[in-house]
């Protein structure tokens, strides 16, 4: 006769059990029985968002039990999404009549977890469990200029345990000693410049830093593009094309617009609300990107001047 074995992914390892000669989809049919109807997806959290701002909107006083919160996407990136378990059922339903309502300036999200979205949640729970008590960070959006040093300095006194940096990705791994200085980081990082450039920072859980940073040496910078000589920057250096200021003003315009829009749109049309304030959020990123960009080339400028300089000492010296 089969011994029966626990089911492989439950939220925390309890639950039903069945035999061991069943395929995934029997064991899925079981969970989904228990567990499922018990989940909820949210999405449109800040990154600085945290379990506190989850039982604010879900509040014990509206009735709600909360049981457990995942700050992250089924592949384990924080992007603005959250996972969260309720006690009961009712729970569920209750919190459905709470989508796209306000929770500040943001707009939430409710929908309920379909069987796939809750097995791959569960899959990278269950690979995590080892990480659970620990704090990883993900930094994005800065130039390739940007050093160790200046990431270093970029956390000051949080200590780090860990660190990778590619500026061929322009991406920085951070694993932070202490998980309780995590909402200390993204709030400081929030809108925060990393050597002239905006950033953005989110979690990332341990599976999914291993995963990005295998292969990479630890504290090594990666950089495969060829470094330049004296000529070669001054030869493939190009000039601006839009103008920094007229690029903003564009974008204040935008955002005028965007608002004179938002204010003609009845403020129950939650879809319509949601679209506008989704335009001015892309918005706000094409411009970060665009500020990267000018910011990048402003640092050549600088580079390339120095060049020069050098160049005509060393020839007036020679002379």
């Amino acid at each position: 006769m089969n011994q029966p074995k626990k089911i492989k992914w439950t939220t925390r390892g309890d639950g039903n059990y069945t035999t061991s000669e069943s395929s995934d989809d029997e064991l899925m049919e079981v969970i989904g029985k228990e567990c499922i109807m018990k989940f909820i997806k949210t999405f449109g959290w800040l990154p600085t968002a945290n379990e506190s701002d989850v039982h604010k909107f879900f509040s014990e006083d509206q009735g709600f039990k909360i049981a457990q919160i995942f700050f992250h996407d089924v592949n384990g990136y924080s992007r603005g999404d959250c996972f969260i378990e309720f006690q009961n059922e009712e729970n569920v339903k209750l919190a459905m009549r709470k989508d796209r309502q306000h929770y500040g300036e943001r707009i939430i999200m409710v929908s309920r977890v379909d069987k796939i979205d809750y097995y791959r949640l569960m899959y990278h729970v269950e690979k995590n469990k080892s990480y659970a008590d620990m704090s990883f960070i993900l930094i994005s959006g800065f130039n390739e200029k940007v050093t160790e040093k200046d990431v270093i300095e970029f956390f000051g006194e949080i200590p780090i345990e860990k660190f990778f940096l590619s500026s061929k990705t322009c991406k920085a791994f951070i694993k932070l000693k202490r998980k309780t200085d995590e909402e200390t980081v993204l709030i400081k990082g929030h809108f925060a410049k990393l050597d002239g450039s905006f950033v953005k920072l989110q979690r990332i859980n341990g599976v999914t830093f291993y995963e990005l940073t295998k292969g990479m040496h630890q504290g090594e910078i990666l950089n495969e593009s060829k470094v330049m000589d004296e000529n070669e920057k001054l030869q493939t250096y190009e000039a601006p094309k839009i103008d920094v200021k007229d690029w903003q003003n564009m974008v204040e315009q935008a955002h005028k617009i965007l608002k004179i829009i938002q204010g003609m749109v009845p403020e129950d049309n939650y879809i319509i609300q949601a679209h506008v304030e989704n335009l001015g959020n892309y918005l706000n990123m094409f411009n970060q990107k665009f500020q990267n960009d000018a910011d990048a080339r402003q640092n050549m400028i600088k580079e390339i001047q120095e060049l020069r300089s050098q160049k005509k000492k060393k020839k007036s010296n020679q002379e």
